[in-house]
C-alpha cells in the first residue's frame, strides 16, 4: 500500500528546499552588495571583525565560568574611530 503521508512529507520537503535556496541566493547578493558598498564608501560592514572579537570574549567567559561556577568579569574596550 502507498503512504501518502509519506510522498507528501518528501514534497513538502523539496519545496522547502527550493524555498530556502531562493532566500539564501537573496541573503548572498545582499551581503555582496553591501560589500562593494562598503568598498566604494570606505565603510565596513557590521558585523566585522571587531563585533566577532567582542562576541568570542562573552563566549570565552561563558566557557569559563562554567568551568570555575563563578562570575567573570568582562572587559570591554571602547572602538577607536581612528581603526
Amino acid at each position: 500500500m502507498f503512504d501518502f503521508r509519506i510522498y507528501n512529507a518528501r514534497a513538502l520537503g523539496q519545496a522547502q528546499g527550493e524555498r530556502m535556496q531562493e532566500v539564501s541566493s537573496d541573503k548572498r547578493k545582499a551581503l555582496r552588495r553591501e560589500f562593494l558598498r562598503g568598498i566604494q564608501e570606505g565603510t565596513s560592514p557590521a558585523p566585522n571583525f571587531y563585533d566577532g572579537f567582542r562576541c568570542q570574549r562573552v563566549l570565552d567567559a561563558v566557557g569559563e565560568s562554567s568551568a570555575t561556577r563563578q562570575a567573570v568579569q568582562i572587559a570591554m574596550e571602547i572602538k577607536s574611530s581612528e581603526g
